[in-house]
């Protein structure tokens, strides 16, 4: 007696489901693939690509308050494209970047100062770190033509 089995054709039915089964998980990884690259197209932001996003004009001069109890000091910005430089009374000279409404500034003088925040208009907002008075929360408002002349 001979114990090899003899391949019989499978109906075809069943290779109908076989390839349901190979081919359904392929078209459900095709069709995510398109709609995370559709996306990114779109929506950049979502995946923190900030893709064509012109950076906000923060140009001018800034009220800037820190959680430490430094509060008033004032911060004039200039501004090329995504790059920033200035001064902040009493601290010395600052320079940064914006990337879209994204905001990293650091004094120049000791390079261990820095701040990073979101801007919204004229406001500011974000959290700082130096070796001096630790980290914490800051913001800057901006000061209008009227509150510079009041100065």
């Amino acid at each position: 007696m001979n114990n090899t089995a003899k391949a019989v054709p499978a109906a075809s039915g069943s290779t109908k489901i076989r390839n349901r089964r190979t081919v359904l998980p392929l078209l459900a990884a095709a069709v995510l693939l398109v709609a995370c690259l559709l996306a990114i197209v779109i929506k950049p932001q979502i995946f923190g690509f900030a893709a064509d996003v012109p950076p906000v004009n923060l140009a001018g001069r800034w009220s800037v308050s820190t959680a430490a109890g430094q509060n008033g000091r004032v911060m004039t910005l200039a501004q090329n494209g995504e790059a920033l430089e200035g001064e902040v009374e009493g601290a010395g000279a600052v320079a940064g970047e914006v990337k879209g409404n994204r905001v990293k500034l650091w004094l120049q003088a000791d390079n261990t100062t820095m701040g990073s925040g979101t801007a919204h208009g004229d406001l500011i907002e974000g959290a700082y770190s130096c070796t001096e008075e630790g980290a914490g929360k800051w913001q800057a408002t901006r000061l209008r033509e009227q509150d510079q002349a009041a100065e």
